[in-house]
């Protein structure tokens, strides 16, 4: 029988590693899933006494490090041939919003036949693609996202820099680069606990549907929304998803960013119901003149629920 084992959750991960003695907060807790996922084996490196930027660069970056050749080792134990793979996940991380079966082709210059839809199902069973459908998109043409946090990491950072024997990771905190890989891997972590978000919503009993939007090609205005939990009681949400050192603070150009992006999806999708903005973000909201956008709030700690 085939065993089916899913990820740690981000609880399930802060159990874990307070388990071995390691002492780190929600947050770096949430960036070490951020980087390796909720993968027990990647979590049973982390060194104590060091920090997590330090445990980066020990197991990814260093030469012979702790997990120096992890990538080739994951993919060639999973997965027969698994060169095919590998094409489809490399095409898929150049692509954060994800592709159709007919980009993957393209990319890749596999075939379309039985192997090529066995190779996407093999994938999504293990957790490194999910396939979703856009919100509205009535056609069967499903979009496939990589969401493995390890594999995105490693075609971000590892492929491109290589080994070192200076700390790369370490030098990265902080920067430019590092805040914007911070936010599109909290977007995935987010993804990965849509349930946790509606438990704190008081949705749990509901019954919703995750989708992702963005305007078509020829529209006259582009907008994305990279999260909507859409609820079997008429509503709609609209989550914001920020990944910040403190409190969230909203500016006007945030504010109305976001009201141009609602007003978008409502008028594009001629939607009726009532739409729930809501903001997903580390420590809290900053209350201010524009803060009333947001009809709830979901902080990191609600996402360890």
């Amino acid at each position: 029988q085939k065993l089916y084992i899913r990820p740690f959750t981000l609880a399930e991960c802060k159990e874990y590693i307070r388990s071995r003695g390691l002492e780190m907060d929600d947050k770096e807790i949430a960036e070490c899933y951020m980087i390796m996922g909720g993968i027990p084996y990647y979590l049973k490196n982390l060194r104590r006494g060091a920090s997590l930027a330090q445990n980066i660069d020990e197991m990814f970056f260093a030469e012979r490090g702790r997990l120096d050749d992890e990538f080739d080792a994951l993919y060639n134990s999973l997965f027969e041939k698994s060169e095919n793979y590998i094409k489809i996940v490399e095409a898929l991380s150049t692509k954060n919003k994800g592709l159709t079966r007919e980009e993957i082709l393209q990319a890749t210059k596999l075939e379309m036949n039985g192997h090529f839809s066995k190779l996407l199902q093999n994938l999504i069973d293990c957790d490194f693609v999910r396939c979703y459908k856009g919100f509205g998109n009535k056609s069967r043409m499903g979009i496939y996202q990589l969401v493995d946090p390890f594999t995105l990491f490693y075609y971000k950072f590892i492929n491109k820099y290589g080994h070192s024997d200076k700390p790369f990771w370490q030098h990265q905190m902080g920067t430019r680069q590092h805040d914007t890989w911070a936010g599109l891997a909290f977007e995935q972590l987010c993804l990965n606990h849509h349930q946790q978000i509606e438990k704190a919503l008081g949705i749990s009993g509901i019954i919703t549907q995750v989708y992702s939007w963005t305007t078509p090609p020829n529209a006259d205005e582009k907008a994305q929304i990279d999260l909507i939990i859409q609820r079997a009681d008429k509503v709609i949400n609209i989550c914001e998803m920020k990944f910040y050192e403190s409190k969230y603070t909203m500016k006007a150009k945030d504010y109305n960013d976001m009201e141009r992006r609602v007003r978008i999806f409502r008028e594009s999708r001629s939607i009726c119901k009532a739409i729930h903005p809501v903001l997903i973000t580390t420590y809290g909201l900053t209350h201010n003149k524009y803060s009333h956008l947001f009809q709830s709030v979901v902080t990191l700690k609600d996402l360890f629920g």
